[in-house]
């Protein structure tokens, strides 16, 4: 999403939905380009953010897991 808001801006194009839209059907024939592509193992990564940041400002582990999944 920031490289498409940089392109439109170094162009001068207003990021209208018309734009984008435009922009993002072209790519999609063009390329493999997937909107919402699909990201292996991304629940593991996200926890393991999750317990880095929560042990960066010293809050139990356990404490926020159990937080989240209620």
């Amino acid at each position: 999403a920031q490289d498409l808001a940089k392109t439109f801006e170094s162009q001068k194009l207003a990021p209208t939905v018309e734009n984008i839209c435009s922009v993002l059907a072209v790519a999609q024939q063009e390329s493999n380009y997937q909107a919402d592509p699909v990201v292996p193992n991304l629940s593991k990564i996200a926890w393991k953010e999750i317990d880095r940041r929560a042990e960066r400002m010293h809050i139990p582990v356990f404490l926020v897991h159990t937080a989240l999944k209620i």
